[in-house]
């Protein structure tokens, strides 16, 4: 089963991930083949964690969607 986490934040060696149900998990930087930021989406298949492009943009996508206007006078 796929489960989807988002970068929270870094921490030394540790990527710190929040699932979708704000469950917080440390996982070693190595764990992943590329440099993550904080807001990117990343899934865990089969005891292996994966760079989701597609779904941080959709991701970041429906964030600004929904702070549009939120600051106007």
């Amino acid at each position: 089963m796929r489960k989807i986490y988002v970068v929270d934040r870094s921490e030394g060696r540790y990527y710190i991930l929040q699932s979708l149900d704000n469950k917080i998990l440390n996982v070693p930087k190595n764990e992943f083949s590329i440099k993550l930021k904080s807001g990117d989406v990343v899934y865990e298949e089969n005891n292996k964690y994966y760079y989701s492009e597609e779904e941080t943009i959709k991701r970041k996508k429906y964030i600004s969607e929904l702070m549009e206007g939120m600051w106007d006078e």
